[in-house]
């Protein structure tokens, strides 16, 4: 066939479209009434397909107790005024309107934390409908929805965020929410760098009133930032704290060193308790355990006061008795072939504050470490198995 002839029919099956789709337009809209329900005249209730599609989690706000994020929604409804038979209109048997012209399902999002606006309605996304009247309409946009937050396996938290979505004034029998899947489409979906999304899930809820569309979302924090700004810091001080009664008493450093630490304790509190809403159901274990451990903390330096005093104790007399009796096994300890019933009372009387001192710094020690030893376990095994 000659090229010029291919062009033609080319040319002339593009007019003929484009002539078909005008016709169609002038014809079923000639008489539309884009504000009444398609089912207005019929005795059934409009089903209306719905499926969500997540495209990202934009940012999840603790302290507003808030989620917001990216997802469109896949509508879909029969509206028997924009049938037409495609053998009239050169065979063809979809039109793309622009939404605004035909009738749209006022849809919104019962919690939301903004103004409550109909989904899709402020933009202009496009609506395309077929021969039978079949109109798919696919809104989309930014959403932000309530979410109270459980922190308190912070930073190692699970949440769970939902969104609401009704048709506002409308009954339950006037309209029928189908939904194909029980999870939202995750095609387009773009990883958030500080949650990830772990479960979906979505469905239909029948009320008495009215019927609603319910999407879940499962996030999971990324623990890694505090991690390394928050929970090795701690750890690394709890090693070093109570690491105070090993300091030589004349070195003068004890106090400075305990003050610093706790003052340590007191910082990371407050970048901890800045990245979580301040509620106390359910508490923050985190914040607990840096409670419990600035106290362990501001109690080293009251037991490093208490052993500095009776290092420069030169009448140790009035000195407890079971802590020189004890300070004397330990010297006992240290020697060799001694007569325990005669030099006990001599090793009392031998003793000096110096000494006092020492034993005491052994025990502070010892139940410093263990106390911290304890807090910690019993925290990572919380986190473990909760």
């Amino acid at each position: 066939m000659p090229p010029f002839v291919l062009l033609f029919l080319c040319i002339w099956m593009g007019r003929a479209v484009v002539l078909g789709s005008n016709d169609i337009y002038k014809d079923l809209f000639q008489n539309y009434t884009k504000e009444l329900l398609p089912t207005w005249d019929v005795p059934t209730p409009l089903k209306l397909s719905i499926n969500a599609a997540l495209i990202s989690i934009v940012s999840f706000a603790e302290l507003e107790e808030k989620i917001i994020t990216t997802m469109s929604f896949s509508l879909n409804w029969t509206d028997s005024r924009l049938s037409w038979n495609p053998s009239l209109y050169n065979n063809i048997y979809l039109l793309t309107l622009p939404s605004h012209t035909v009738w749209l399902p006022y849809l919104h999002i019962s919690n939301s934390v903004n103004d409550v606006k109909p989904i899709g309605q402020e933009a202009n996304f496009y609506a395309i409908v077929t021969s039978p009247g079949a109109v798919y309409w696919t809104p989309g946009g930014v959403f932000e929805a309530q979410c109270a937050p459980d922190v308190s396996n912070f930073p190692f938290d699970t949440q769970f965020c939902s969104f609401t979505i009704l048709m506002w004034g409308m009954p339950a029998g006037e309209v029928e929410y189908i939904s194909n899947s029980n999870v939202p489409d995750l095609t387009y979906y773009y990883p958030n760098s500080d949650w990830t999304l772990t479960g979906t899930q979505q469905s239909v809820i029948k009320g008495n009133y009215s019927s609603t569309f319910f999407v879940g979302l499962y996030i999971k924090r990324k623990p890694t930032y505090y991690v390394v700004t928050v929970i090795l810091p701690t750890l690394m001080f709890c090693l070093m704290n109570p690491l105070i009664f090993c300091l030589p008493v004349e070195s003068g450093e004890r106090i400075s060193l305990g003050m610093t630490i706790l003052l340590a304790y007191a910082i990371f509190l407050t970048i901890v308790s800045a990245s979580i809403p301040a509620k106390s159901d359910p508490l923050c274990i985190i914040l607990l355990v840096l409670v419990l451990i600035m106290m362990i903390s501001g109690l080293i330096v009251i037991l490093t006061i208490v052993s500095s005093y009776y290092y420069y104790m030169e009448d140790i007399s009035h000195a407890n008795t079971r802590l020189r009796r004890l300070t004397s096994r330990f010297k006992q300890n240290q020697v060799e072939n001694f007569n325990e019933e005669g030099n006990k009372k001599s090793n009392l009387n031998s003793l000096s504050g110096k000494d006092l001192s020492k034993t005491l710094d052994i025990i502070f020690c010892i139940i410093s470490f263990v106390s911290f030893i304890g807090i910690l376990s019993a925290y990572f095994l919380y986190v473990l198995i909760v």
